[in-house]
């Protein structure tokens, strides 16, 4: 951090120090030095906001949320106001603060975040979507684990006796045995545990995203196939009963995805023709811009088409769809319903009675679209479902294939503005069966 920025920081650090009262009695300075027989602090509103103000700026302005967490960053600021509160002077908080500075810039170790997924079957040794390992763990894999926690404990807990070390083991290895036969995401990330853990899950969503835009073209229609992080959608049975004059009935519904996605050779051929690997690579790259380039228009569409299989309500399903289509277009200062038809129109079709045609569809989909947002409009079918999946699954597959011809979204835009008035579309779709 250059010296400038870092003297700024610590005139905002004296100001809280200096500002702090006890937490005994919160309208009384603490005195220097410190006779009130306490160790904590308590900070008033204007206080609060300037500590938040610091922790945001260090995080994002420059740039330490790569490896800290707030949570993390936040016992940091608070171990540095803490130890000077009540100090004769503030001279131990310009060394404190250059110390967290050091040990940010010198921070290097690794930590691996094992996540379980739900709803995928490997019939591979592994899956590797950019930095994100997909693999089935095995009794190895758990064995390696258990000596990994046995030497750590030993290190750790070195002034435990022998009793409650053993007990900590043992709930531990209890924790670790839950792994045991489950598909797992791994993935290794230089930042504290805390960090690693989110920047992980924020990868391995997009990663699923891609999962279930596969499942359109792997899996039936009706099996609902359904990739995600274990515990962030269920399968169950639904219980309805009905009563008329004449009769009594009851229905029993499987809620929820009814067969997993299934990596095997077919699968990995996919991967290979549809080019998915580089958008993969993208999603876990820590300097990748989404809002700048045409694959991350790409992942934002994705992400949405994914969403809607999380959704039960149809009418949430039509809008998560509606924006995933939406992300490809530039709407600002025209008419969305004209602009997003026209578009699919161009871009999908080639003969002008299929460009009628899907324009009119498109218009009836978000007329639906804006009925929902606007009047509470609910009836949705299964039928305008399907047909929007398809639309956003065709698309989305359009933008894969020829991602490279395309530097944004304006440049796309572009492109299909030319189609309008009067260019060839000589770009080609996959066969995708409805």
């Amino acid at each position: 951090m250059h010296p400038k920025k870092k003297e700024k920081y610590i005139s905002r650090l004296i100001e809280i120090v200096d500002g702090a009262t006890s937490t005994l009695n919160a309208k009384v300075k603490i005195p220097r030095p410190r006779t009130d027989g306490s160790s904590g602090f308590a900070l008033d509103d204007g206080l609060c906001e300037k500590r938040s103000a610091i922790i945001s700026d260090l995080l994002k302005k420059d740039g330490w949320i790569r490896k800290y967490s707030q949570e993390y960053l936040e016992k940091q600021v608070d171990h540095i106001v803490s130890k000077n509160v009540g100090t004769p002077d503030n001279s131990g908080i310009a060394t404190m603060f250059s110390d967290l500075c050091d040990k940010y810039s010198q921070f290097a170790s690794e930590t691996t975040v094992l996540i379980p997924l739900d709803g995928i079957a490997l019939k591979t040794p592994e899956l590797k979507l950019g930095k994100i390992r997909l693999f089935t763990v095995t009794d190895e894999y758990l064995s390696k684990m258990r000596a990994d926690a046995a030497a750590i404990s030993e290190m750790a807990d070195a002034d435990m006796d022998t009793v409650s070390k053993k007990e900590s083991l043992d709930r531990t290895n209890e924790m670790i045995n839950q792994f045991s036969n489950t598909v797992c995401a791994e993935r290794t990330v230089v930042a504290e545990s805390t960090r690693a853990q989110e920047i992980a899950r924020e990868e391995l969503r997009l990663t699923v995203a891609i999962l279930n835009f596969l499942a359109d073209a792997l899996t039936p229609r009706f099996f609902e196939t359904r990739v995600g992080i274990k515990g962030e959608f269920f399968r169950g049975l639904q219980l309805e009963l009905t009563r008329a004059n004449d009769s009594i009935r009851w229905a029993q519904t499987v809620v929820g995805p009814k067969a997993p996605l299934v990596i095997d050779e077919k699968a990995l051929k996919l991967i290979d023709d549809l080019k998915i690997s580089t958008l993969a690579d993208l999603a876990t790259e820590a300097k990748f811009d989404a809002t700048k380039t045409f694959e991350g228009t790409i992942l934002t569409a994705l992400h949405f088409h994914s969403h809607a299989r999380e959704l039960p309500d149809p009418a949430d399903k039509l809008l998560s769809l509606i924006t995933a289509i939406e992300a490809f277009f530039e709407t600002s200062q025209k008419s969305i319903a004209a602009t997003i038809a026209s578009g699919c129109a161009l871009v999908l079709c080639n003969k002008i009675d299929d460009r009628i045609k899907m324009k009119t569809l498109v218009k009836k989909l978000y007329g639906l679209r804006s009925s929902i947002s606007h009047h509470g409009e609910r009836t949705v079918l299964k039928q305008e479902i399907n047909e929007l999946s398809v639309i956003s699954w065709q698309l989305i597959c359009f933008a894969i294939q020829d991602k490279a011809r395309f530097k944004d979204k304006k440049e796309f835009n572009l492109w299909v503005e030319k189609l309008e008035l009067g260019l060839r579309n000589e770009l080609s779709l996959l066969e995708f069966r409805k």
